[in-house]
């Protein structure tokens, strides 16, 4: 029996396992009935032990997204890095999926707004790409070619906000779409209906009674909205007049977690809660041959964290050239030491074009490379095969990272040296720069006591 007939077969099993023999109150348009019989699709994540996580062919992979997939000459739909996606400012090269849960909202992304959602079977996405840079339940990420994004596979299903002729949701064979707006209070009592907790966090909100940790999820860890929240004499009131401009927020994103349950369910998976099943699909993964941990910030910790990091940086340091403001630019370089960033302070100085940033990225890079064999001589943690190719440079090692830094680094000197050329347009201030940053690197090298900078 051949791979593709196999996991069709646990699809068709995981469907009949799933399926309830009591009738459902609720219809695959979103019709509601008075009946008071259960659904036939628990719209409740299962909070015991997950068992049915133990492997690779029951895992869904969850792409939460304002972005519609493309459709490559193939005809293929694909998912694009957010390097792709903004045309190369940003530096990330990878595409990130929670497996069967939808990815909460945290203080590093807010998703609550995300419209669309992607699912796909783990292994059909696999098979369709690549092994993945690293499994988690939280947190399963992809490195796509950025010449081809992430090819989803025949059995992906999306699900997006649309007409539905008036009714609540739809629930088609491939797709499914669902109501953003103009809710009816009979259609609003249904949809906090699917979750007792969200209903009566909803109430609450609606009161501005919340705690803390609630305001700040609720404010979509802004800083500057939390900050505004933490300063007012009246909490409750602030939160009432922020709720009534999110209402709609909240209830599409119960709308649209409801129906990518049901969704989950049409496709023969579960969907659950990840503290359920995290350790175990860590197991699982390496059990399979992938890299994998339970660890909810390992992109954060990676190559690429640190330089999705460093360009955060490198990007501040663009836009504020771009403003001609020699206080900010000052300001910007006095409180940003990093020795990056030292080139482009000599080159200033000295009217020479900016030097490459991929060098930048290149430094970083050998830096990692020289800490990873420092580990692997001390504790033997790191394997020689990867030591090997780290060596021998990131185009060996990473080459779709390194397609996307090259690619980045263009933009990026393209946007730099435009900004500067703008700034040379008034010589006067160009010439206060100069003057100005002269002083910082004297301060900074001989690290005498700071002196106030000509205005």
């Amino acid at each position: 029996m051949n791979k593709r007939l196999k996991e069709l077969i646990e699809r068709i099993r995981r469907i009949k396992d799933r399926l309830n023999p009591k009738e459902t109150n609720v219809s695959e348009t979103g019709e509601t009935s008075s009946s008071d019989k259960e659904p036939m699709l628990s719209n409740e994540p299962t909070r015991s032990y997950a068992p049915y996580m133990s492997s690779p062919n029951d895992w869904l992979c969850v792409h939460a997204t304002s972005y519609e997939p493309k459709k490559n000459s193939d005809g293929e739909m694909y998912v694009e890095t957010t390097a792709m996606a903004t045309d190369y400012r940003s530096v990330r090269s990878t595409v990130h999926f929670t497996l069967n849960h939808v990815v909460a909202s945290h203080a590093y992304g807010n998703w609550d707004d995300a419209g669309i959602v992607v699912l796909a079977p783990f292994n059909d996405v696999v098979e369709k790409n690549s092994k993945p840079e690293m499994v988690c339940m939280i947190d399963t990420y992809f490195e796509p070619d950025p010449d081809k994004g992430l090819v989803l596979p025949e059995s992906t299903y999306i699900i997006r906000p649309g007409d539905n002729n008036g009714k609540l949701f739809e629930i088609g064979e491939h797709s499914a779409t669902y109501k953003t707006d103009n809710y009816t209070k009979e259609e609003e009592e249904y949809i906090l209906s699917c979750d007792s907790s969200d209903k009566e966090k909803f109430y609450r909100l609606l009161s501005g009674d919340v705690s803390e940790v609630e305001a700040q999820s609720a404010l979509g860890y802004d800083k500057k909205l939390i900050d505004v929240y933490n300063k007012s004499k009246d909490k409750k009131a602030f939160m009432r007049g922020i709720f009534e401009e999110n209402r709609f927020i909240i209830l599409n994103k119960l709308l649209r977690d409801y129906v990518v349950k049901e969704a989950a369910g049409k496709m023969g998976f579960y969907l659950t809660y990840p503290d359920r099943g995290i350790e175990l699909v860590e197991q699982s993964a390496k059990k399979a041959g992938f890299n994998a941990t339970s660890y909810n910030a390992d992109h954060y910790g990676s190559l690429e964290g640190h330089l999705e990091h460093e360009s955060y940086y490198i990007i501040r340091l663009v836009d504020i050239l771009k403003t001609k403001d020699v206080d900010k630019i000052i300001e910007f370089f006095s409180e940003n030491k990093d020795e990056a960033y030292n080139g482009v302070i000599l080159n200033i100085i000295d009217n020479k074009p900016i030097s490459d940033v991929y060098n930048v990225y290149d430094e970083m890079y050998k830096r990692h490379v020289e800490s990873d064999r420092m580990f692997h001589e001390k504790y033997n943690t790191i394997s020689s095969e990867r030591m090997q190719k780290e060596e021998k440079g990131l185009e060996v090692y990473k080459p779709n990272l390194y397609k996307t830094l090259k690619r980045h680094s263009q933009k990026i000197n393209s946007e730099l040296e435009l900004s500067l050329n703008e700034l040379k347009q008034n010589p006067e201030n160009y010439a206060l720069l100069q003057r100005n940053l002269r002083r910082l690197v004297a301060q900074q090298s001989q690290k005498l006591p700071a002196q106030s900078l000509e205005r």
